[in-house]
């Protein structure tokens, strides 16, 4: 559909790109493109900052990138799996491969793409914190869910953007992967929502807690989760 998203060289080479992207789409096949500082050419599509940069393109069809796997590769990002995809650069083949690999890699001829799932971040708590730490989080490359049952404050209007659930937090946490990459914040200084979603996730591997109080506050939090059974230590 033409649309564009992304960038391959923050700007110096995306005209010279797209236009050979365009080409493919009507021709099929695939590309590679070279671009250096040592000519003219360089100038011509911006690359003038030094250094240099291939970009190898491939089309969505049948022998090259079949849609089927584009599709399940997508569906496993979505499920938070880690996906690995190897492009064979001489013949355009593309195939999925197990994911014990752990990162990408240039290998003669063959590259392999690994995609770990994106660093995730759950918000208990619409509230005005939210409202500036969600883009934030965004624009970082996480992917942000806000959780809140009070519809007063988890409503379209203040969170436009945001993916935004209005249920109690363990009835949503029960449906979502926490896994290594996921991170929560508890904004909303009510403990019926805030322990709800602690009492959830501390024993699920999330990289990183924060609970907003003062140390008052923290102090009440600790006891209760410890009148729970929550050893200190978590």
């Amino acid at each position: 559909d033409r649309m564009i998203f992304g960038s391959v060289s923050g700007g110096c080479v995306e005209g010279a790109v797209i236009e050979a992207s365009m080409e493919l789409m009507v021709h099929g096949g695939m590309k590679r493109l070279d671009f250096g500082v040592s000519d003219a050419e360089a100038w011509e599509v911006g690359l003038s900052c030094g250094g240099d940069i291939s970009i190898w393109l491939v089309t969505f069809s049948d022998g090259f990138f079949e849609k089927s796997l584009l599709f399940a590769s997508v569906n496993a990002v979505q499920q938070r799996d880690k996906v690995a995809l190897k492009f064979d650069l001489e013949t355009g083949q593309v195939q999925k491969l197990q994911t014990d690999k752990e990162t990408s890699c240039l290998k003669g001829h063959e590259f392999t793409l690994v995609k770990d799932p994106r660093p995730q971040l759950i918000l208990i708590g619409a509230v005005h914190i939210s409202q500036h730490l969600a883009p934030m989080a965004m624009q970082c490359d996480f992917d942000v869910t806000i959780i809140d049952p009070r519809e007063i404050f988890a409503n379209q209007q203040r969170f436009s953007s945001v993916k935004l659930v209005n249920a109690w937090p363990d009835e949503v946490l029960i449906d979502m992967t926490l896994d290594s990459r996921t991170s929560l914040v508890t904004l909303t200084h009510d403990p019926k929502i805030d322990d709800s979603a602690l009492l959830f996730c501390l024993c699920r591997p999330l990289f990183y807690f924060a609970c907003l109080g003062s140390r008052k506050t923290h102090e009440a939090r600790v006891s209760r989760l410890l009148e729970l059974g929550i050893p200190q230590s978590s």
